[in-house]
């Protein structure tokens, strides 16, 4: 269904109340609630995501998790980014069990999700390709179910792919707007219009995702992620990271269990 995958996290968590929902516009989230409840809010709209269900959040979609307190809640996931781009105005929610081969997708693709987690981007262990497999075969499933709407765009999947790939690096919007041989205004305008965020914010969001991740795995001080998503130095990163999530890196550090 998709030309490329990018596995940012996955594995299986239990949440508490403290916990804070870490939602990044350009990352898809899919969820299996294997036990306990959470509010999901997105505007007005109030849904509570149940035990047994499957759910597939957009990248495109802005939305929050609430725990109740004394409450905890116990789910498998992956978060990930594709080309082509994702882009829906709701959420997808699906009793697996009701779809025999839903069911069989997606137990394979969880439980190697469990067995084998991989949260940092940097441990991608042997079964990444693996893991990726299996979740391109789940969503292609959903998809006869439910369509998961794409961007039919060639030159945005070129651009998203060329960004994922390069996104450590000093990547310009006049450098993305020439490989589309697009004036500079015009390409920000058509990528806005397709992902709903300026190239800009793409950029930084993927590389605030992929710092995250980073961190999450415990083996790169603040200086060594600042080089790898592409900054300078740490002032201009956690400055960023800051005015992304409102929050220090160093503040992830000490409470690595509250985000995700």
């Amino acid at each position: 269904m998709f030309s490329h995958i990018v596995l940012s996290l996955y594995g299986r968590c239990t949440m508490h109340k403290e916990w804070q929902i870490v939602n990044t516009i350009g990352v898809n989230r899919v969820y299996y609630v294997n036990s306990g409840t959470v509010r999901y809010n997105h505007g007005i709209k109030k849904y509570t995501l149940s035990p047994g269900m499957f759910y597939f959040f957009p990248q495109n979609l802005k939305f929050g998790l609430t725990l109740d307190d004394n409450t905890s809640f116990d789910h498998s996931f992956f978060d990930f980014t594709t080309v082509p781009p994702i882009k829906m105005d709701r959420m997808i929610e699906l009793d697996p069990k009701k779809y025999p081969l839903i069911w069989s997708a997606a137990r394979v693709a969880f439980d190697i999700a469990e067995a084998y987690p991989m949260f940092p981007v940097s441990q991608r262990n042997r079964h990444y390709n693996l893991a990726k497999s299996y979740l391109n075969n789940l969503l292609m499933l959903v998809n006869e179910i439910v369509p998961i709407e794409t961007i039919d765009d060639p030159m945005m999947h070129f651009i998203i792919d060329y960004i994922h790939k390069n996104f450590h690096t000093d990547i310009s919007i006049s450098e993305l707007a020439d490989k589309l041989c697009l004036e500079k205004n015009f390409f920000i305008k058509k990528f806005k219009r397709y992902m709903d965020i300026t190239p800009y914010q793409y950029i930084r969001n993927y590389r605030m995702n992929t710092a995250m991740s980073l961190i999450k795995s415990n083996r790169y001080n603040i200086s060594k992620i600042a080089e790898m998503v592409g900054y300078a130095d740490t002032a201009s990163f956690s400055h960023a990271f800051k005015k992304m999530y409102d929050f220090y890196p160093n503040e992830v550090y000490k409470n690595k269990h509250l985000f995700f």
